[in-house]
């Protein structure tokens, strides 16, 4: 594979730029957030170039969003919503449409693609070193975290000080791994979506040194990704791995199933418990099913405009699901603008994914993965194009391009 080589300072400002939109979804530096400021430089960048380059890629969704966006305001005036986090998620969701805007106008080659996976695989390597550190309960990971994130908004924080000398455990109730994040559970979906670029680096490597910091990068990724002790996070990291590697050695992945099968025939149950794996040792939770049951019936009877806190009053929980609470932000009209656009963006991965079974890893696959991993991650949790996570959006723009350009690669 051609070595990446860092192009202009215009590039340089652009991965900067699709970093923090990436990443910074939650983050704080002190008590201030960070998509204030990025919204106006993104706003800045976007009068800059819109008379100088044309979209590449579909702006489809994107109005589709913003007419969400729209909706979500006027329901808002009529749920009880009010502006209970309202002018926040409103930034967050500019955020995403101009990102997504700024990285059609201006990215034009696979070099500079490949230049912002290996800064997103770096920042998630760093954030997954961190993350071991504080599963280890080492004073100066705690201190970089209170530097990312305003304590006194975090639920969690108050876990760090009963922590006091010990080292976390698994299966222990007090397992705080946040890596950057304000919580485990964005640490868990940040982790596992860049995990799948850890795999896509070792088989595009070509020489021996690239190979093995890719494998050591593999498992730092793993690593984090028991200890953050995300269950649907975990899942999605390991049937995207398997699916990866059963497309580039299939006969490797047989031979791996046959082991496994052997070792449960001569070995006989291996009793995993939750002193071993924590949380991973058991996938179902009553709560959840019954936090949903209690958001369906919300939905119900608030169909036309939702009513996302007053949900989240009643249960002390928001619903984590990005279907029910798709109709609780946007009302029924909101709510379906956001399961199109939602199925648009999985049943493109699913095509470009199923396609590779047959074909080759490549940068648009891999974007795949990585997009799909973190939509699927909010059918049991909160974050979503709901809450205007940036990622989203950033990782749908990029798979779209790289796509265009290997098509357009095949036809010259």
């Amino acid at each position: 594979m051609e070595k990446v080589k860092y192009g202009s300072s215009n590039n340089a400002l652009l991965i900067v730029l699709i970093a923090i939109s990436a990443i910074g979804t939650t983050m704080s530096i002190g008590q201030y957030g960070m998509f204030l400021p990025l919204l106006v430089v993104l706003i800045y960048k976007y009068f800059e170039d819109n008379n100088k380059r044309i979209n590449r890629i579909s702006d489809i969704d994107i109005k589709l969003y913003l007419s969400y966006v729209a909706i979500f305001f006027i329901c808002t005036l009529f749920n009880g919503d009010s502006n209970n986090g309202r002018t926040s998620l409103i930034i967050n969701y500019m955020v995403c449409v101009l990102i997504y805007i700024l990285i059609s106008k201006e990215i034009s080659s696979r070099k500079v693609i490949d230049q912002i996976i290996d800064v997103l695989l770096y920042v998630g390597v760093a954030n997954c070193l961190l993350t071991i550190a504080q599963y280890h309960n080492m004073p100066f990971s705690w201190s970089i975290w209170y530097f990312f994130n305003d304590a006194a908004t975090v639920k969690q924080a108050s876990m760090i000080e009963n922590m006091g000398g010990g080292v976390q455990m698994l299966g222990k109730s007090q397992l705080f791994c946040p890596g950057i994040f304000p919580s485990a559970v964005l640490n868990g979906y940040i982790v596992a979506t860049l995990s799948v670029f850890g795999i896509y680096k070792y088989y595009v490597s070509r020489k021996r040194f690239e190979i093995i910091k890719s494998i050591l990068i593999i498992g730092v990724l793993l690593y984090s990704a028991v200890i953050i002790q995300q269950r649907m996070a975990f899942l999605l990291v390991m049937l995207s791995y398997a699916a990866i590697i059963y497309t580039r050695n299939k006969i490797l992945t047989v031979l791996l199933i046959l082991v496994a099968l052997a070792s449960y025939l001569f070995y006989g149950d291996l009793n995993i418990n939750e002193q071993q794996i924590g949380r991973l040792a058991k996938l179902s939770d009553g709560s959840r099913e019954q936090l949903y049951t209690e958001g369906y019936n919300y939905v119900l009877n608030h169909l036309l405009f939702g009513g996302r806190v007053g949900f989240a009053e009643a249960n002390r929980l928001s619903v984590h699901n990005v279907f029910l609470n798709a109709f609780m932000y946007g009302g029924l009209f909101g709510g379906i603008l956001i399961i199109v656009i939602y199925m648009r963006m999985c049943y493109r991965c699913f095509v470009k994914i199923i396609g590779s079974f047959k074909g080759k890893l490549n940068q648009s696959v891999i974007l795949a993965y990585a997009l799909l991993i973190y939509n699927l991650i909010s059918l049991t949790h909160n974050n979503s194009l709901l809450t205007g996570d940036p990622i989203i959006w950033v990782l749908y723009a990029l798979m779209l391009i790289s796509a265009k350009l290997e098509y357009n690669e095949q036809k010259a």
